[in-house]
């Protein structure tokens, strides 16, 4: 790709402030599995939390520090800031507006997978796309260009590029604080020399965490099957475990138990999703972390 080329990114900011007995329920086991009830009510991102932009340091709305390093990336020509335009408000939408010259606000729409599909509305043949959650104020600016310029050394053969950081890169920099990694055999990673050695365990097995980053090509794919994607999340959710018996099957968790590979991992999900996936490493621990209760945010404002 030309690097004079723009990218455009995706601020995924929307969320439900609707309360359920069901979203009550998954509280309740959050609060056994971490000791903490997490942002349920609300809507999470629009909530302050304090932390430098652009040399000031004051409390602004949680999308707004990821959305000051996109504005800084000089490849990224356009922001798309999916969110709930009438609970921002007036005065917050027309601060955003003037500050962030790349930033267009979308009002977000009826589910996760409608948000992800909003750049495709406006055009069905885009190619791929840098998706980013809101909910990750320490992403920044070196992570976002890191990731890209491997996506372009790989986006002519994967449709979904979706990075890692190794449990070694977020012990060193301080920055594991609770979070749980996922035990994997390394094989596959791109770079291949990503993991050292010292990350491994006994079994040959490293520690890796999920980013609050994808880039993507979802022409032709459903909104109905983002949706079915996101819910795996939660993973105590009987639709999860069903769905993710339909991806890697009956023995799922023989499976990861025994050291299922990264690669494995990117046959399965590619298969399922019908869209060839590559999984890649970054540096930059920041980007794994995300904000989810009140205890989340006094930890991570200590990092911002």
């Amino acid at each position: 790709m030309e690097p004079e080329q723009k990218e455009s990114a995706v601020i995924l900011a929307g969320g439900d402030k609707r309360f359920s007995l069901k979203e009550f329920f998954y509280q309740i086991g959050d609060l056994f599995r971490y000791k903490e009830l997490h942002f349920r009510l609300g809507y999470k991102v629009l909530k302050g939390i304090k932390g430098n932009i652009d040399g000031k340091v004051e409390e602004r709305p949680m999308f707004e520090h990821i959305l000051s390093e996109l504005q800084k990336v000089e490849r990224i020509g356009k922001i798309i800031l999916v969110a709930p335009k009438e609970a921002m408000g007036e005065d917050l939408e027309r601060r955003i507006s003037s500050q962030y010259d790349k930033c267009e606000i979308v009002d977000q729409a009826d589910s996760f997978g409608g948000n992800v599909k909003k750049p495709y509305e406006e055009d069905p043949n885009r190619g791929h796309v840098l998706y980013l959650t809101a909910d990750s104020p320490t992403t920044k600016k070196a992570d976002i260009e890191e990731f890209l310029s491997i996506c372009d050394k790989l986006r002519d053969k994967y449709g979904l590029i979706y990075p890692i950081v190794s449990k070694g890169r977020l012990v060193k920099s301080g920055k594991l604080l609770r979070r749980i990694c996922f035990e994997v055999n390394p094989s596959g990673i791109f770079p291949e020399d990503y993991f050292d050695n010292e990350d491994s365990d006994k079994n040959g097995r490293v520690g890796m965490r999920i980013t609050s980053m994808a880039y993507v090509d979802l022409k032709g794919i459903q909104v109905e099957q983002i949706d079915e994607a996101h819910n795996i999340r939660r993973l105590l959710r009987r639709s999860s475990r069903v769905t993710l018996k339909k991806i890697f099957g009956k023995n799922k968790i023989k499976r990861y138990k025994q050291g299922i590979s990264i690669s494995e991992i990117e046959d399965c999900v590619g298969d399922y999703e019908k869209i060839p996936t590559k999984v890649v490493g970054l540096n930059g621990a920041g980007c794994s972390l995300d904000v989810d209760s009140p205890r989340d945010k006094r930890e991570i404002e200590r990092l911002l």
